[in-house]
């Protein structure tokens, strides 16, 4: 595991796309960067304190499972801070606390690589447009936290669950469905879609029915943008 640290960058993704020597758990995080991006191009507004950062991880077919077990430790490394309630999973990987986003990973294939790409609400305060729908652990604890040492535990924690995929993948499900903010919630897409969701299932999908069908189906991260519980 080697870690690299920048003040600046356009995108620590896209830093770790352009190195020609790539190598496994190699990390690289930034106080700022100027095209930080989440899922289906989304924006990822911070403001200096946030843990932004990447890491490589060799590809082994992960497909869905990658995102659900980095979401999975990330959701740990904050649950070590708050053991609270209100902290909650949205699949495929976001964490959210009282509704809040606080994390979000966007993670991308290069080469033989998973660009995994990360940003957690650390000590960071301001959110631009998002201030009403994001949230930070400053904010919620009124502390400030090491950075550096948040990003290195969420790596580690992912390292171990890629590497116990096969023998604990089930129990990992089975802990995001209790943490999960989707399960027997009437959701909407982006384009106004709307469905009952049941439950993750173990291959990663989620588990829906469609308003006005009878029966449920299976829908991956790939296939769907915006989803969002119904107000």
């Amino acid at each position: 595991m080697r870690i690299e640290h920048l003040e600046l960058t356009d995108s620590t993704s896209e830093f770790l796309k352009r190195k020609k020597d790539k190598e496994d758990y190699y990390i690289v995080y930034a106080d700022n960067q100027t095209s930080g991006r989440g899922r289906r191009g989304s924006t990822w507004i911070s403001d200096k304190g946030a843990a932004l950062f990447s890491f490589l991880v060799k590809d082994n077919n992960y497909g869905e499972k990658a995102a659900l077990i980095t979401g999975y430790a990330v959701y740990k490394v904050l649950d070590e801070v708050l053991k609270s309630d209100n902290l909650k999973f949205k699949w495929p990987n976001d964490i959210h606390y009282n509704g809040k986003k606080m994390s979000g990973i966007l993670i991308e294939k290069c080469e033989d690589y998973l660009v995994i790409g990360i940003g957690i609400n650390v000590n960071n305060t301001d959110f631009g447009i998002y201030g009403e729908t994001a949230l930070s652990l400053k904010l919620i604890t009124g502390k400030e936290y090491d950075i550096k040492d948040i990003i290195v535990k969420t790596v580690e924690n992912t390292k171990e669950g890629l590497e116990k995929i096969q023998g604990e993948w089930e129990s990992v499900i089975d802990f995001l469905n209790e943490k999960h903010s989707l399960n027997n919630q009437i959701v909407e897409n982006s384009n106004k879609e709307q469905y009952e969701v049941k439950r993750i299932n173990y291959d990663g999908s989620l588990k829906v029915k469609k308003d006005g069908e009878k029966n449920y189906t299976d829908i991956y991260s790939d296939n769907i943008k915006g989803i969002k519980i119904k107000k």
